[in-house]
């Protein structure tokens, strides 16, 4: 008995190793996938890709915890890559084609956000915006949780030659949206290319 909790305690500071060293408070230009830098003014913290197993490329940053306040830096994306890994062979999520169009693309980015657990995800106000040096779009956005809770956000995105370049922010519609929009429009305008 004394060896299986050995073991198990031995397994269980190994895993806790691992999503620490994915983890870290971040101040300044934060590389995304060699595609694009941004720059945060304060300290965020970091979750890099390997600690997730929903979100194929890029981090995350939060301020308050990703359920509370949530950006997703995403580059590169290619052919046949998603966001959202596929969690079953019978539920597969949406992939990315470099021949989509503008609206594809947009549709690409909330129904990935669908397939990460949002329900009734909606787009409104899609338009034109720059995504560092690229001619990008920019749309907001609206889900519940499956619990209920009302989401806000706002997405970027843009094609480098046929690569897929997305920001995203989600926060909860009460207080968590509002008391960051500003703050991360300017990391979103922050965005340079590589």
């Amino acid at each position: 008995m004394k060896i299986v909790r050995t073991l198990m305690m031995t397994g269980t500071l190994a895993l806790l190793g691992a999503c620490a060293s994915a983890v870290a408070a971040v101040e300044g230009p934060v590389e995304v996938n060699k595609a694009y830098t941004v720059t945060l003014k304060r300290p965020w913290t970091r979750i890099a890709d390997t600690a997730d197993s929903y979100w194929t490329r890029g981090d995350r940053l939060t301020q308050d915890g990703e359920s509370l306040n949530a950006i997703r830096l995403i580059g590169n994306l290619k052919d046949g890559d998603y966001i959202v890994r596929p969690q079953r062979k019978d539920l597969p999520t949406p992939t990315y084609k470099s021949a989509m169009t503008e609206l594809e693309l947009t549709e690409f980015v909330s129904d990935s956000l669908g397939a990460l657990g949002y329900e009734q995800v909606a787009l409104a106000n899609v338009r034109p915006k720059g995504f560092g040096r690229l001619d990008g779009v920019a749309m907001d956005l609206t889900a519940t949780t499956p619990r209920g809770l009302k989401m806000k956000g706002e997405a970027r995105l843009a094609k480098a030659a046929d690569n897929l370049n997305v920001m995203v922010f989600m926060a909860p519609e009460l207080h968590f949206h509002e008391a960051y929009k500003a703050e991360v429009e300017a990391i979103f305008d922050s965005a340079v290319m590589k």
